[in-house]
Parts: structure tokens; sequence; C-alpha cells
């Protein structure tokens, strides 16, 4: 266990790296993130920057507890995206690694990203999200539902996106292509997104891990699954990426171009991700999924909630687009 009043052995010169979390409401997880943060044993000197916006304690405990840490206080509730942009804005390493404030940093974790940059040329490097909520189904099926692809038994591999939960990038890519969307999800595909157009790498490790401390109880989770997939159509409007685009990045799902122009197809993602999900388990973690083929009732309804959501939202977006156009349209008529 870590003291109560944990101090990061100082070295000297510039940071190498400024680890960044944004958080709101998080006093139940963010004295355990921030103890795994503050452990990683390192031989370079690096920096926290946590942006808050919480209403409850967690400014609190940051500064009483972690007093090396640099805590931003953010005047009215942010967004994940908008948060990480005030903490990134003031930082000074070379690489900006994020992680969120329900997750947990494995012993090596920094040292991991430094190195995998040092040893590459990739734009940025990611890792492992592990499941911290073994005991709970519900927290099982919300677990695959967002993070299947990047579970600790998957392949090294280059991948379009990685979770902002486990990832780093180079801070020259902020001031090449802007910082991230005031979103209230999907932030991190939007922003990787863009990375990918522009060609530049994004590197997944298995061996950079963190565990994430799921939602738990069946209400909690399947609620959740409107936010993603109401944020997950916002998102995938505005990439808007042809057909073409799409084949070179199936992990963006082939269904997607078919999704943007006819909405009505959404009855077939619970199917197809249900599908996915098994297939990969399959291949690289067959205990989970067994588990996956025992809950799969409830990965549907997730999923049917996501889908719901997300056809929702792309109808409406629609609607005031074309709204938009017949306003347009009509007032050029008057002139």
């Amino acid at each position: 266990m870590v003291s109560s009043r944990i101090q990061r052995e100082s070295v000297e010169g510039e940071p190498r790296v400024s680890v960044v979390i944004p958080i709101y409401n998080g006093e139940r997880t963010i004295e355990r993130c921030l103890e795994s943060v503050m452990a990683q044993q390192v031989p370079f000197p690096f920096e926290v920057v946590v942006a808050d916006s919480s209403e409850d304690r967690t400014p609190e405990i940051v500064a009483a507890r972690f007093p090396s840490v640099r805590l931003i206080r953010l005047g009215e509730r942010a967004y994940p995206g908008t948060a990480r942009n005030a903490a990134i804005r003031e930082t000074r390493a070379p690489l900006v690694a994020l992680i969120d404030a329900d997750c947990i940093a494995a012993p090596g974790w920094l040292a991991r990203l430094v190195a995998a940059h040092e040893s590459g040329e990739h734009a940025a490097v990611g890792g492992a999200i592990c499941n911290g909520t073994p005991g709970s189904w519900s927290g099982l099926v919300g677990y695959l539902l967002e993070f299947r692809e990047f579970i600790p038994e998957s392949p090294r591999r280059e991948v379009i996106t990685i979770p902002t939960a486990n990832i780093c990038y180079r801070r020259e890519l902020f001031e090449r292509y802007g910082f991230f969307e005031d979103v209230r999800a999907s932030e991190d595909l939007l922003f990787n997104w863009r990375l990918s157009l522009a060609h530049e790498r994004i590197l997944f490790d298995p061996e950079i891990r963190v565990t994430h401390l799921n939602r738990t109880g069946w209400r909690k989770v399947l609620t959740y699954q409107n936010v993603l997939g109401t944020n997950s159509a916002l998102a995938r409007h505005r990439m808007n990426p042809p057909f073409e685009v799409v084949r070179a990045y199936p992990a963006l799902g082939w269904l997607m171009p078919y999704l943007i122009r006819f909405p009505s197809l959404g009855v077939l993602i619970p199917p197809v991700r249900l599908a996915r999900a098994l297939l990969w388990l399959v291949q690289y973690d067959l205990r989970t999924f067994a588990a996956l083929v025992l809950l799969s009732p409830g990965y549907l309804a997730g999923a049917f909630l996501w889908a719901t959501s997300f056809v929702r939202a792309l109808r409406e977006v629609r609607f005031a687009e074309a709204r938009e156009v017949g306003i347009a349209a009509a007032a050029d008529e008057r002139r």
C-alpha cells in the first residue's frame, strides 16, 4: 500500500512524459488511479496533470493526498476531451500519456509506453484494457461492449484507434492536427481517425496495461450504452468516410457507410457485434468466450440499446441538416 502522502522521487531535468487525467466526480476511484501512476518506477522525470470539473470531493482528495500533482480546476463541468485539452495545454513534455480516472496503471506502464515510442516511429502507442470487475457479470458485459478489441490477450498490432484510457501521443500531434473535440464520448475515435487519414501510425502493445474499474449493475451498464451509441453516431457522422476509405480501415465497421445513408439498417448491429465479439474471443481468450456465450442475452440487450441510440441520433442529425438546407434554399428563393 502506498503511503498516505505520496511524493514521487524528484529527478532533475525537464519531464520526459506528461501524464494527463481528466475527471468528473471521481472520488471513488481517483486515489487508486493516482497511486498507481505516482508509483511508476522510471529512470526519467515525469509530471502528472489532473483536469477536474467535479462537484464532489475529488479536488480535495487530489490536493491533500497528491501534492506533487498539478491540479487544474475547470469552472464548469467539462467533457473528457475538453478536460484533456486543458491539461495538455499546460504540459511540457514531448510525450503525453493519457489514462482515465477509473483506471489503474500496471507496474511498468509508463516505462513501456516511453520505450515503445523510442523504439519505433509511431505517432501514438497504447495498450490493453484489463477487466477490473471480474466478479461481476454485468461489469464483464459492459467491459466487452467497450473494450473487446483491447483485451490483454489481443495481439500486438497497428490499429486505427485506441481508447484514451491507455494511450500516449507525441506532443507535436496536437500542434499539427488540433485537439480533442468537445463531445461526451468518442472524442478519441475522432482524433485518432484524423491521425489515420494523415497516415500516422498507432501501435497497440498488449504488454502496456491498465485495469478499468467498470460500471456494475445491469441498469447502469445498459443505460450507459445509450450514451455510447448516441455519441458514436455523432462521431461517425462527422467522419463520414466514403466506402473505399472504410475498406482500408475495416476496424471502423463495414456497416458504417451504409448506416450513415440508411439508418434503418441499425437492426443488424446487435447480432453483428455479438458475432464479431465471439469471433475475436474464440481466437484469443477461450475462457471469456465461454462466459460471453452464457451472457449473450445481456450483451445483445446492451448492443440493442446502443444501436437504438445510434440510429436515433443519426436520424436526428440528418433531419436537422435537411431542415437547415431547406431553410437556406427558401431564403435564396426570397432573394
